[in-house]
Formats: structure tokens, sequence, C-alpha cells
């Protein structure tokens, strides 16, 4: 899998954007597409399936507050990780350093 550029790129723009957190509220997937997200960026995203979205190597603060962006609560949001780690036996991927 390649790195999360675009996926991570559409987190930092809901912390820092009024406009696109509107968008991503109005039209999530279409949002999403148009940031050039994969199906399965897409669908986790959707899903709230942060422990996946953590697997494809997405830094965990932009995750977080990206999160909070789109409405999730923090008690929501660790409350799905915890939930989902089990299940999914998914291992955040550590991106390699150059």
């Amino acid at each position: 899998m390649t790195e999360p550029f675009e996926l991570e790129q559409l987190l930092w723009d809901l912390r820092h954007d009024p406009r696109v957190v509107a968008r991503i509220r109005q039209d999530p997937a279409g949002t999403m597409r148009g940031y050039g997200l994969s199906h399965d960026e897409i669908d986790a995203l959707l899903a709230r399936n942060f422990g996946r979205l953590l697997s494809f190597g997405v830094a965990p603060m932009l995750l977080y507050f990206g999160a909070l962006e789109m409405g999730v609560s923090r008690d929501e949001y660790y409350a799905a990780l915890t939930a989902q780690a089990p299940a999914d036996g998914l291992e955040p991927r550590v991106p390699e350093r150059a």
C-alpha cells in the first residue's frame, strides 16, 4: 500500500478548513473521492473503523483530530479503537525512515 498522503491531507484539512468540514458533513463519500482516497480508505472512514485507518499508516494525531471534526466524540473514538483492535487483529504500520 502507498503512503496515506491523500487521507492525511483530508484529515489535516478537516482540522484547519471549516469549508471541508461542511463538505464532509454534507457529502462524505463525494468529498473523500475528491481527495483521491481509495475505496478501502473511504469504507473505513465511513464505517469509523479507526483501527483499520491506523493500519494504513495514518498519523494517529491526524486521525484523532479528523475524527473529532467529523462529529465523533473523544469517548466514541476510543471506544471504537478498543472494540476494533482485537476483532481486526491489525497492527498499526510504522512508516520506514529514510
